[in-house]
């Protein structure tokens, strides 16, 4: 399967629908390497996740709410809570995003 040409948010779905093996995570680490920069990789997850609607309520009226640890904070209009690009993934809560 070939992965050229499609949306990140595409891609990511569909690594997380499948499960990996040893060697597939060793190959997936290495290409994560091979990025420039790791703001590059957030910037990537950022892109995949505009639109998002809340992840509380699921309201889709949000607006920008400043930023966190480089990261763009949105605000539900209807529950009030903020929330990032990573929020609810298992990148959440890491504190040394970079590694």
């Amino acid at each position: 399967m070939t992965l050229r040409g499609l949306p990140f948010d595409e891609v990511f779905a569909l690594l997380s629908a499948v499960p990996l093996s040893a060697a597939d995570l060793v190959r997936l680490r290495e290409w994560i390497a091979g990025l420039a920069h790791p703001a590059e990789c957030i910037a990537l997850i950022e892109q995949a996740a505009g639109g998002r609607p809340c992840p509380r309520c699921g309201c889709g009226r949000v607006h920008r709410c400043g930023q966190a640890s480089g990261l763009q904070r949105f605000r539900c209009l209807a529950c009030g809570r903020s929330y990032n690009a990573l929020t609810g993934t298992p990148l959440a809560r890491l504190r040394k995003k970079e590694c």
